[in-house]
């Protein structure tokens, strides 16, 4: 089973961009349509942000732990203050955050509209 995983993930590596676009819109759905039950107006653009924030982290972690192996060290905590800025990252990886980031704002965009007053 492991295999199989692996291979589709090798597989999938030229169209990670999408994948992340497709994770995202549903990190963002989830949390928008729970939010909107509750009755929160801007539920949609609080999923975005936790998306875009989600993909944020991942990306600068992936550069700390990048670092740590290059200099050959147990701990990435010397490399804490790198890749908080999307230009550290290399261009594959920015394409992978800003893809996601558009589609979440088009989708707040989109499906963030203000509830209709009942007649109660």
């Amino acid at each position: 089973m492991s295999d199989t995983l692996a291979g589709l993930g090798t597989a999938l590596i030229p169209y990670a961009w999408a994948t992340h676009v497709l994770l995202a819109l549903i990190i963002q759905t989830i949390v928008a349509l729970i939010l909107y039950h509750a009755g929160e107006r801007n539920a949609w653009w609080i999923g975005a942000a936790l998306a875009i924030g989600f993909y944020w982290g991942s990306k600068k972690m992936e550069l700390e732990f990048i670092l740590q192996i290059a200099a050959h060290l147990h701990t990435h905590a010397p490399f804490w203050y790198r890749g908080w800025l999307p230009f550290e990252w290399p261009l594959a990886w920015q394409i992978q955050f800003y893809a996601p980031a558009v589609a979440n704002i088009a989708a707040a965009l989109v499906f963030n509209r203000p509830r209709a007053k009942s007649d109660a």
